[in-house]
């Protein structure tokens, strides 16, 4: 991949937090890259660190955060030479993100509008405020911007809500504000950590749909944080796995879907509700998360894992490259490794998802 199709490079990136019980590795030595006009999904349960990953190219992290190890480049063309050039984010002071990159080159949507929207501004002055803190404009141009994005993001009677307040809003609402926000600037990536959590479920597919037409109309790099496999293979490129602050598996869609290669991948996909399977209750992976202020000893994921092998409990895994794109860090893909095949229930899933 070269530069020119890279717009975001994380490299070996570890971050820890400091805490009355000690130290927490909350992302431990990651590397994933984003390419121009492509989506790529992270995904996980709670605590595995996906949204520690974003935060930290946003520079939002907590007092107490520290980032170990890593690089974050972001890859930008130079105005005046075209030149590509890069710059990593993690050698910039808090207040230049803010400047430099944060709006302008990436904008984050988060999980719940109520948080982000400040309760005692309008909705016009919020829009014009963010505008106005990076572009030499007047009042009445960014107002008429904010009228623009307010309509492009799909909200009626424009006039009106900008004169309204985040409580006067429905949710769906407020996150389309949110949104309308994250593309005031124009940027390059944007970051959607799990944008639908905090909404009504009639409401989800809409603003799933809404980013999604934004990120093809305006070709950008996005970065979607989520629970939803079922989000994840209608508009994901490539997914990145996470356990434990660790990314377990990456590759494209489809060959995350259906040629899962992680026992923990295999876990998630077994636990989308599926209707032509038929059994009493539905799976769900056994156990719980490792406490991360324990230094992990082998695979984190060994515990829960029941097709674990000894060395799953004294090494860390390795990363086995399955194809050009396609990585896996389990010990099952080892020469020396008994051949395991994926549970039956799986297989057949994947097999109606090939048909289909």
């Amino acid at each position: 991949m070269t530069d020119n199709d890279l717009i975001l490079d994380v490299k070996d990136l570890s971050v820890s937090f400091k805490c009355k019980n000690g130290k927490i590795n909350v992302v431990r030595n990651i590397s994933y890259q984003l390419k121009r006009g492509s989506v790529l999904a992270i995904v996980g349960e709670s605590g595995s660190g996906k949204s520690v990953t974003v935060k930290s190219i946003m520079g939002m992290l907590d007092d107490n955060a520290v980032i170990d190890s890593g690089s974050i480049n972001f890859y930008d063309r130079d105005e005046q030479s075209g030149e590509i050039k890069s710059t990593d984010i993690l050698k910039l002071k808090k207040n230049q993100i803010i400047r430099e990159i944060n709006g302008k080159k990436a904008a984050m949507i988060f999980q719940d509008p109520l948080t982000v929207l400040n309760p005692t501004m309008t909705i016009g002055n919020q829009i014009i405020e963010g505008i106005r803190a990076h572009k030499k404009i007047s009042k009445k141009e960014a107002l008429d911007k904010a009228r623009e994005l307010l309509d492009y993001v799909g909200i009626c009677d424009v006039d009106k809500r900008l004169k309204q307040y985040p409580h006067q809003l429905s949710g769906g609402m407020r996150q389309r504000v949110v949104i309308a926000i994250a593309l005031a600037l124009d940027p390059e990536i944007l970051i959607c950590d799990e944008p639908t959590t905090a909404l009504d479920v009639t409401v989800q597919a809409k603003i799933v749909e809404l980013i999604q037409s934004i990120q093809k109309e305006r070709n950008l790099s996005v970065i979607y944080i989520t629970h939803d496999l079922g989000v994840v293979a209608n508009i994901a490129d490539y997914v990145a796995v996470m356990y434990a602050g660790k990314i377990v598996e990456y590759g494209t869609a489809c060959e995350v879907f259906l040629k899962p290669a992680n026992p923990y991948t295999w876990g998630l996909l077994m636990s989308v509700p599926d209707i032509e399977y038929r059994e009493e209750s539905l799976y769900s992976i056994p156990g719980n998360p490792p406490d991360l202020t324990v230094p992990v000893v082998g695979d984190a994921f060994a515990i829960r894992n029941e097709y674990a092998l000894d060395v799953d409990y004294e090494k860390e895994p390795p990363e086995y490259r399955l194809s050009d794109t396609h990585t896996v860090h389990s010990w099952l893909y080892d020469k020396a490794a008994p051949k395991i095949s994926m549970p039956d229930k799986l297989a057949g899933l994947i097999q109606r998802m090939e048909v289909a």
